[in-house]
């Protein structure tokens, strides 16, 4: 009875880890391709060992979330080595996205298979076997049909990938700010140098009498 009772303790506690990493993930293209975001900008490797566990289950509900009905048997739950690999796969697919020159070019293979389910044609693409094949099989129908919202951060020396909300252009607020910065210091430059050189003028004035002669240092590129 005891055995009995501390089984059913342990599946609902693992019932609640893979739900916890359903809601993690997220149910629509977009709160997905965020998790993929987040994913690929922490290294696994540097996380702590209580994250381990929640990272297993969190990549499986991604090929869960692509693959239900079509997976004979999907995990709830993936070998560490491969959340390492499927991170570092992401990761840099997503630094090549970030090149315009050349961008993300992944080669894939699958079979594709047909079949009747309940008297309605199905069709599925079947990517190969283990883990990886079928999680990239799931960043990759994540990012298609998100790609509407995926963007880059409108702060040229940021490049990061965001999730766009509504018009969203920068990843953060502290991009949109420098970004303003920017614009104005660019739009002002001659007459705030003119406003400084105007104040510089006035002290050297001040302690060396009115007829001082101040120069005009010139300028790098001038």
């Amino acid at each position: 009875m005891t055995d009995s009772r501390g089984w059913q303790q342990e599946t609902r506690k693992v019932s609640a880890v893979v739900a916890d990493a359903r809601r993690n993930v997220g149910g629509t293209s977009e709160d997905q391709a965020k998790w993929l975001l987040k994913f690929a900008n922490t290294d696994p490797r540097q996380v702590k060992k209580a994250r381990h566990y929640e990272l297993m289950h969190e990549v499986a509900a991604v090929v869960r979330s692509r693959t239900l009905g079509f997976y004979s048997n999907p995990p709830d739950v993936v070998p560490w080595a491969e959340v390492v690999r499927s991170w570092k796969w992401l990761r840099q697919g997503l630094i090549d996205l970030r090149r315009p020159e050349s961008g993300w070019m992944e080669k894939a293979s699958y079979t594709h298979h047909f079949a009747f389910r309940n008297g309605r044609l199905l069709s599925w693409n079947i990517p190969g076997f283990g883990n990886l094949p079928w999680f990239q099989l799931a960043v990759r129908e994540i990012l298609k049909e998100a790609q509407k919202r995926l963007r880059l951060c409108g702060n040229p020396k940021c490049g990061r990938l965001l999730v766009a909300h509504r018009r969203q252009i920068y990843c953060r607020r502290a991009c949109s700010q420098a970004t303003r910065t920017r614009k104005y210091r660019d739009l002002h430059a001659m007459p705030m140098r003119k406003k400084r050189r105007l104040k510089y003028v006035a002290k050297m004035q001040a302690v060396h009498g009115p007829r001082v002669s101040v120069r005009q240092r010139s300028r790098a590129g001038d």
